[in-house]
């Protein structure tokens, strides 16, 4: 029978002496290479925090010069129109309103075609391209011709200048009244005779009812079809003594905008543009597709939530909740495992933010630890080929003497004359020439260093034994200590119920049980009405002692089989098993009126409970308890935009 792998090393020392080594300098080649991951991993992160911080704000800077831009032409407008108002408003306009106005006979009144292919002023320049339109019904008095001619002056005065950088210069007025220059496009003559500008975002963005601040207001995100561009216009109104007078815009064009979103990017990282408010302004999942795209083109204002996308959404909370100026930050999206670097696009307000994958920091850390692994595996077969050569020389042959020598021992034979020998082992002077003298002296010994040995072995054994009884003692008491610490975990340390991923686990587990047994099945998502208000007025510590009353005050109305848990921040959950659809919102509609009635005293002041309910069932098809926590959180979305303190039921109809 020939002898296996393991038989074949451990019958020479030679390669058992390598093989050892081998395996031990290879453990340390990967611990290096491990602590070097770790090392690298942990610099390129911070190099990562510092580069993503310079590149965002030099993005957000760029991304803000148009429409910061856009906001001062404005400001020179205006200021240019009402010094010049007074005096315009004084003189008969009767005459030139006639020259540069007529009626096509539908009921409006628009510029002369004339205007648009190009007149020549009184010093001899070309003004072309203004085209203008007021609709039906409008009463051009005395005071509306003054303003219509002076927007046209202050339009012809400005708008050759701006529009290299944007397309249009217009000026609408609440009567239903524009003046627009816009390059190859007649459009205040082609306007449809029953347009009321009003009725566009563009035009009533800047209202009294939509702009009470009564500064410039910037719209969302449109595609105009005669363009055949996306944009976002900015309305500025002008008025004295509260009379509005006429709103200035100009139309900002989004294409190079969204190509830089798109294209310009870092590798392996993604840029994306929303609103304050969640509205969508670019993102690549979005141009990439063409329903959405119809749908925007059609005029529908699109939600970062329309793309279910469960990440950016995260992302897009993360980002709306932090405080700061944006002027160029970086947040560590954990949900996401990925690095949120934001600035502020200024003039419209925008979130540009560049989706950075943490992955991209572990996948290059671990191609160096791995480079240096692999180069520490060929240092080690170097390594064992030269211990070879030494050991072969030095120790591995006087060894097979003394192997022969122990052999010769063992029978009882003590001349240990080997016969002719080219090295004499006993005259060296190191460790073998000792070795080889001692072995003389061995055979007398073995007797006694047996018998001492067994001792040793004996007492060895004994101390063992008890190191071992004192090691189960440690196992215990450790034990003991992993159950409170596994306990400490399950539960919010704050609010007394389930943390967030006990929860879910104890949820998914009612869910795959309902889903056995055939039982319905509730999940409810449910959030204190308002809650950063109250951390914003009262104080933190006052907001931890609204989610523990709020806590308490669920689980006093809850059954005992029922199972209630804290996801985070003010954002609760609750799964219920076993009841129909009134009984499920009678549980939320009770937590929700005791909640109102419930009143929590701080040192700040008495703050008043109340909370949104969003609660979806269990359907056919549902593979886990997030589908039904995901309905429910739109239930709850619902809720907050019916004013808060309600519930909302989404079940199967």
């Amino acid at each position: 029978m020939s002898a296996g792998p393991g038989n074949w090393i451990s019958s020479s020392l030679t390669r058992e002496t390598i093989l050892k080594m081998g395996l031990r300098v290879s453990l340390i080649v990967t611990a290096v290479a491990l602590l070097s991951y770790w090392h690298i991993s942990v610099t390129l992160e911070e190099q990562t925090y510092d580069s993503l911080q310079n590149y965002i704000t030099e993005r957000g800077q760029k991304e803000s010069n148009i429409f910061l831009l856009a906001e001062d032409n404005h400001k020179v407008f205006r200021n240019a129109f009402l010094e010049a108002w007074l005096k315009a408003v004084k003189q008969p306009s009767a005459e030139r309103f006639e020259q540069l106005f007529f009626e096509p006979g539908d009921g409006t009144w628009r510029l002369r075609p004339a205007l648009f292919r190009g007149v020549y002023r009184p010093d001899g320049t070309k003004s072309s391209n203004i085209t203008g339109y007021v609709g039906k019904g409008v009463e051009v008095d005395p005071a509306m011709r003054s303003r219509l001619l002076l927007a046209y002056d202050m339009i012809d005065r400005y708008a050759e200048g701006w529009t290299h950088r944007f397309p249009t210069l217009y000026v609408t007025m609440p009567e239903n009244a524009i003046l627009i220059h816009w390059p190859y496009l007649p459009w205040g003559l082609e306007a449809d005779a029953n347009l009321d500008i009003n009725n566009e975002e563009w035009g009533y963005i800047s209202d009294p009812r939509h702009n009470p601040s009564r500064e410039a207001a910037w719209t969302g995100l449109f595609y105009d079809v005669p363009a055949e561009h996306w944009m976002v216009s900015l309305k500025t109104p002008v008025e004295i003594d509260g009379e509005v007078l006429l709103d200035i815009g100009h139309d900002i064009l989004l294409n190079d905008v969204f190509e830089r979103v798109v294209n310009d990017h870092l590798k392996g990282a993604y840029n994306f543009i929303f609103r304050t408010d969640g509205r969508l302004i670019a993102h690549p999942e979005f141009f990439s597709n063409q329903a959405l795209v119809e749908e925007a083109v059609a005029g529908r204002a699109f939600q970062i939530s329309d793309l279910h996308d469960n990440s950016l959404i995260n992302a897009a909370r993360l980002i709306t909740s932090a405080e700061g100026t944006f002027e160029g930050v970086v947040l560590d999206d954990k949900q996401g495992d990925a690095l949120l670097a934001v600035s502020r696009i200024q003039g419209p307000d925008w979130y540009f933010v560049t989706v950075y994958p943490k992955q991209l920091i572990s996948s290059t850390a671990l191609e160096a630890a791995y480079f240096i692994f692999l180069l520490g595996f060929f240092s080690i077969i170097i390594e064992v080929l030269m211990l070879y050569l030494v050991l072969n020389n030095q120790v591995i042959k006087p060894l097979e003497y003394f192997v022969n020598v122990a052999k010769k021992i063992t029978q009882g034979d003590f001349d240990l004359r080997m016969g002719h020998r080219k090295d004499d082992y006993s005259q060296r002077p190191n460790e073998v020439g000792v070795l080889t003298r001692s072995l003389s002296e061995m055979a007398e010994t073995i007797h006694t260093n047996d018998e001492r040995l067994e001792r040793e072995v004996e007492q060895r054994t004994q101390a063992l034994n008890e190191t071992n009884q004192a090691l189960l003692g440690e196992i215990a008491v450790r034990r003991q200590l992993e159950e409170k610490l596994r306990e400490q975990i399950n539960i919010d340390s704050l609010t007394g119920v389930y943390g967030r991923s006990y929860f879910l686990q104890l949820g998914n587990l009612e869910f795959k049980r309902s889903q056995r047994e055939g039982n319905s099945l509730f999940a409810v998502m449910i959030d204190i009405d308002l809650f950063k208000n109250i951390n914003d007025t009262y104080g933190h510590s006052a907001g931890d002692a609204v989610l523990k009353r709020f806590a308490l005050v669920c689980q006093e109305c809850l059954r005992e089989i029922d199972i209630f848990g804290r996801l985070g921040g003010e954002e609760f959950a609750l799964v219920v098993a076993g009841v129909d659809e009134p009984e499920a919102y009678e549980i939320c509609d009770r937590i929700r009126a005791s909640l109102e009635k419930t009143e929590v005293v701080t040192e700040e002041g008495v703050i008043k409970l109340t909370a949104s309910f969003g609660c979806a069932a269990l359907e056919e098809g549902d593979e886990g308890l997030d589908a039904i926590l995901s309905r429910a959180d739109k239930a709850l979305y619902e809720a907050k935009e019916k004013g808060r303190n309600q519930v909302v039921m989404r079940v199967i109809s």
